[in-house]
C-alpha cells in the first residue's frame, strides 16, 4: 500500500514538474515580449514626435463648450498650408499670457473658427501676432493680442468663450470675425464629429439668450461620445493612437456611400438660397451679437465686429453674400460695435481682382493675407482710438 502511494506521489510530483518545465517557456517568452513591446511603443513614439507625426488632433469634450483645444498640446498640421505650435496652459493658439494685463498694455480679444486660430501658418505670421507688431508700432506702447479662435466654432461658442475665459484676461477689445456662412451654423446638428458638436444661445422674448445644451449632453451619451472620452489620455498624449485613429477615419470616408458622406453644417445651394436661410434665422445671430456687445460693453470692453472674406475650397472667387454683409451691418449699428468690412477692402486692394494670392487651397488664408488683415485692423483700432480722445 505504501509503495503504491509512493509511487502514486512520485507520478504526481512528476507531472507536475514536467507540466511546469512545459508551460515555463510560454511564460517567459510573454514576460520578455511585455518590455519589449513597451520599448518599441516609446521608441516609435518619440521617432513620431521628432517628426511631428500625429499631432493634428488638438480638441477635447468640454461639458459647456461642447469642445475645446487641449491646454498645453503640440499641434502639426499639414493638410493645408503647415503649422506646428504648443497651445499655451489656457488651450489658446498663443505664447503664454498672464491673466493679469501689464501695465500700460492695450489688450486685444480675437474670437472666431479657424480662420483666427490660424493653423495654416506660423504662429509669428498670423493676423493675430501681425496686428499686435503694427499696432505696437502706430500707438507707441505695448500691445497684446489673445487668439481665442477655435476650429468650427459657431458664434454662440464665441460668446461663451468670452463668459468662461476671456474676460478674465480684461481685454480693452473684443474683436469678433464674421465670415461668411456663419448663419449655417446657428442650428443644433447631430452629427457624431466633435469637432461639430455645439450648445446653443437660443433668443428669449425679452431678447436675453437661453443656454441650450441638448447636442452637447446626446454627444457625451453616444456610442462616439463614450469612445472620446474613455480614451481621453491616448488622444492627448499618444501620436500612434491619433496617427491609427486617423487612419481610421480616412479608410472610413471611402468606405461610406455617397448618400452618408454628409457635412455637419447646413450647406447652402446657391446664394438666393443663402440669402433666405439668412433672412429667416439672423434673428439668432442678431441676439447673440447684442447680447455680446452688451455684456462687453458692461465689462468696459470696446467691441469691432469684423466681416471676413471667404472663397469656397478650391476656388478663388469671393463670396459676396449682400444680404448677410447688410445684416451684419445693421445689426453692428444696433449693438453700437464698431465694425470694419475686410471683403470690400480687399476687393479695392487685390490687383485685377485677382484672389490666388490671398488664400491657401482649402480657402483658409495665406502669409499675404493674414498682413493684408493686420494692416487693416491696425490703421481701423490706431484711428478710431486717436478719434476717442
Amino acid at each position: 500500500m505504501k509503495s503504491n502511494l509512493a509511487s502514486s506521489n512520485k507520478k504526481d510530483s512528476s507531472a507536475t514538474a514536467s507540466g511546469t518545465k512545459t508551460a515555463y517557456p510560454w511564460l517567459k517568452a510573454t514576460l520578455q515580449i511585455i518590455p519589449y513591446s513597451i520599448i518599441c511603443l516609446c521608441l516609435l513614439e518619440a521617432v513620431f514626435y521628432l517628426a511631428r507625426i500625429g499631432e493634428s488632433d488638438h480638441l477635447m469634450p468640454d461639458s459647456k463648450m461642447g469642445f475645446k483645444p487641449f491646454a498645453n498640446k503640440r499641434v502639426t498640421q499639414r493638410n493645408e498650408g503647415f503649422g506646428s505650435f504648443r497651445f499655451n496652459t489656457f488651450g489658446m493658439q498663443n505664447n503664454e499670457i498672464t491673466v493679469s494685463k501689464p501695465t500700460n498694455t492695450f489688450r486685444i480679444a480675437v474670437f472666431g473658427d479657424s480662420y483666427v486660430e490660424s493653423l495654416q501658418v506660423p504662429r509669428e505670421q498670423n493676423y493675430c501676432s501681425l496686428l499686435a507688431d503694427k499696432l505696437r508700432i502706430k500707438l507707441g506702447k505695448p500691445v497684446q493680442v489673445l487668439n481665442f479662435g477655435v476650429s468650427n466654432y459657431s458664434l454662440a461658442q464665441d460668446y461663451l468663450r468670452y463668459q468662461t475665459l476671456a474676460k478674465n484676461f480684461e481685454p480693452d477689445l473684443v474683436i469678433v470675425a464674421y465670415r461668411v456662412g456663419e448663419t449655417e451654423k446657428v442650428l443644433p446638428d447631430s452629427t457624431q464629429s466633435l469637432a461639430f458638436v455645439r450648445p446653443m444661445l437660443f433668443p428669449q422674448e425679452d431678447g436675453t439668450l437661453n443656454y441650450d445644451n441638448t447636442a452637447v449632453a446626446n454627444f457625451a451619451k453616444s456610442k462616439e461620445g463614450k469612445r472620446i472620452a474613455s480614451t481621453h489620455f491616448l488622444r492627448e498624449h499618444s501620436r500612434i493612437w491619433s496617427t491609427i485613429g486617423r487612419i481610421q477615419q480616412n479608410s472610413a470616408s471611402f468606405t461610406l456611400p455617397l448618400a452618408s458622406k454628409k457635412s455637419a453644417t447646413v450647406k447652402i445651394a446657391n446664394e438666393s438660397t443663402r440669402e433666405k436661410f439668412v433672412t429667416c434665422y439672423w434673428y439668432i445671430i442678431d441676439a447673440l451679437i447684442k447680447n455680446f456687445a452688451q455684456e462687453c460693453a458692461d465689462n468696459h470692453t470696446t467691441m469691432l465686429i469684423m466681416r471676413t472674406p471667404m472663397v469656397h475650397p478650391g476656388e478663388y472667387v469671393l463670396s459676396q453674400n449682400k444680404v448677410e454683409t447688410s445684416q451684419l451691418e445693421e445689426t453692428a449699428r444696433a449693438a453700437k460695435a464698431d465694425y470694419i468690412n475686410i471683403d470690400v477692402l480687399l476687393q479695392k486692394n487685390a490687383i485685377d481682382r485677382d484672389y490666388h494670392p490671398y488664400f491657401l487651397e482649402g480657402s483658409h488664408y495665406s502669409k499675404l493675407m493674414h498682413n493684408f488683415i493686420a494692416d487693416q485692423l491696425a490703421t481701423k483700432i490706431a484711428n478710431d482710438l486717436v478719434n476717442k480722445h
